[in-house]
């Protein structure tokens, strides 16, 4: 089952993970907690903010690149569209699945601290460490990440995978500045989770929280 042979299917589950993942969450955020969880628009000239800004145009670029595999055979078959490397359906259908899931139940996961962006003035209450942060401090861009490489695997051409590596180095700056920023607001306390818990993956350690 491969994106040639129905483009349809691939196009129709990344539109469903683009409203699973990232719309459902915050209509459902903001009918639990009372306000939108999308601060990134409003928030003030930041590190944080231009990498989010630059991940949403990287990410509409991957996507107008997927629906343009998914749908012309002149752009497969030319140098910028040809795919550098195959994998089984499965492999790629599981990432993209598997992700998808990590990336919702993690932002279940967070409750009312989760955000889409970075708010100084309004900074999270409690660190959050339940959860699936019990074994990743950053569950969530593990899950986008791993659902991204699962479509960008469904049809890997050049454009695909440059736009993929640019996404998922834009999710690690903002995983370091969110670092830093948690660093300032909790102190020893995130010190010692960070020490216990892997950034996305590894073997947590017992190191005791404060």
């Amino acid at each position: 089952m491969s994106i040639v042979e129905h483009p349809e299917l691939h196009l129709a589950f990344a539109v469903f993970a683009v409203l699973a993942g990232l719309v459902a969450p915050v209509l459902v955020h903001r009918q639990r907690f009372g306000r939108s969880p999308v601060v990134l628009f409003g928030a003030a000239d930041s590190v944080h903010r231009r990498t989010g800004l630059s991940i949403a145009a990287l990410g509409l670029a991957w996507g107008a690149a997927l629906a343009t595999a998914a749908c012309s055979p002149a752009f497969r078959n030319s140098h910028k569209g040809a795919p550098i490397v195959m994998v089984p359906a499965a492999v790629s259908w599981s990432l993209a699945i598997g992700g998808l899931a990590l990336l919702v139940a993690a932002q279940a996961t967070m409750g009312e601290a989760w955000r889409i962006g970075q708010d100084p003035a309004k900074p999270p209450a409690q660190l959050c460490t339940a959860g699936l942060h019990r074994f990743s401090r950053h569950p969530i861009y593990l899950g986008a990440s791993a659902c991204l490489l699962g479509m960008t695997l469904w049809w890997p051409s050049g454009f695909l995978d440059l736009c993929f590596v640019a996404i998922v180095v834009g999710l690690h700056t903002l995983a370091l500045d969110e670092e830093r920023f948690l660093r300032g607001r909790f102190g020893d306390r995130f010190a010692a989770y960070a020490r216990r818990v892997p950034r996305f993956v590894g073997l947590p350690r017992r190191a005791p929280l404060l």
